[in-house]
């Protein structure tokens, strides 16, 4: 169980990842929840491995991650809220992805080391680096072992 938020950060709610799966697509290939990536392949692409966001008594998929494993880290190569979060009272999304890669991370003895792959644009930069991530070049932003430490006791609790 992960917390999310509000962006104002009046409320919380219990949320989990769930595997994300072909039953899915109906939900996820909508445009107007999730437009900018392509699910489909991200799922039958056998070295990644894709997560939605559920929030306790809402059916709705709040955002979606797909990673992989690399040696010493897990690359982020999607990361994709659901239109209905761009909100200003919606809820926060990139704190508990973040914290739900580095947290798989840790698990797998990486120290939560975590890769984000972007789109070299400084309004992307400036919002990851309010998670703790650094800008290392090359469109890639890292999470290191102190800023995944952070990140899970905040959201893991």
């Amino acid at each position: 169980m992960v917390l999310v938020h509000d962006k104002l950060q009046s409320e919380s709610y219990e949320g989990y990842f769930l595997s994300l799966g072909l039953s899915d697509l109906n939900k996820v290939q909508n445009k107007d929840n999730f437009p900018t990536f392509d699910w489909r392949s991200e799922i039958l692409n056998s070295e990644r491995y894709c997560y939605k966001l559920v929030v306790e008594g809402n059916n709705d998929i709040q955002a979606l991650v797909s990673y992989s494993m690399d040696e010493g880290f897990l690359t982020i190569h999607y990361l994709e809220k659901n239109n209905m979060n761009t909100h200003p009272i919606a809820l926060s999304i990139t704190g508990p992805v973040l914290s739900f890669v580095s947290h798989e991370s840790e698990y797998l003895g990486n120290e939560g080391f975590v890769v984000i792959l972007i789109k070299k644009s400084p309004r992307i930069i400036r919002h990851y680096e309010r998670y703790g991530a650094l800008y290392i070049g090359k469109n890639r932003m890292i999470i290191d072992d102190v800023a995944a430490k952070e990140l899970i006791a905040l959201y893991y609790g």
